[in-house]
């Protein structure tokens, strides 16, 4: 990416906006596939490889988040270009007609789909993030009932054992404290 924030870097900058959302756009489509794996590996009760994918899931966000500093980048080097502190598709599409750079023009042109792509696939995303949340916390809930009935189990099997008369010679009564 150019250093020179002129009317002839607006070219470069508007490319280099569209590489850097069309490689988020590969690393939300590798997350929501390693996203639906996850998911059916949790609906099959494999949780060690639920728990690798998971992994390979953060290191996808990881680099997101270095996709999304690039990004940042190039909207602030258009900034001053385009007059606005915050550039939005509305900015950029009326600048075509001041930016006499066919690169701009061309960038521009490819940012609708490539912005409504990338909506999607996030939302597309978000809901099946949302279902493996559901399915964790049915499967908590479970463990939580099973770990309580457990427990209950095993207080009544003490309370109706036999008591150890070695341990405790001395017989008790209901109304006898000791």
């Amino acid at each position: 990416m150019e250093a020179t924030t002129g009317p002839e870097a607006a070219g470069r900058l508007a490319a280099d906006l569209v590489a850097a959302y069309a490689a988020q756009l590969d690393a939300y489509r590798e997350w929501l596939a390693l996203a639906r794996e996850a998911q059916q590996y949790l609906h099959n009760d494999d949780l060690d490889e639920f728990l690798r994918v998971h992994a390979r899931k953060e290191a996808v966000t990881g680099r997101l988040h270095e996709m999304e500093q690039r990004v940042q980048a190039c909207r602030r080097g258009l900034a001053p270009i385009l007059g606005t502190d915050e550039p939005t598709l509305s900015h950029l599409q009326q600048a075509v007609s001041r930016i006499a750079d066919p690169l701009f023009a061309e960038a521009v042109t490819d940012l609708p789909p490539l912005l409504e792509e990338l909506r999607t696939v996030m939302q597309e995303l978000q809901a099946v993030e949302g279902a493996t949340e559901e399915m964790l916390r049915d499967r908590l809930l479970r463990l939580r009932a099973d770990i309580t009935q457990t427990q209950a189990a095993r207080r009544a099997t003490r309370a109706y054992q036999k008591p150890d008369p070695a341990s405790d010679p001395e017989p008790r009564f209901i109304d006898h404290r000791g």
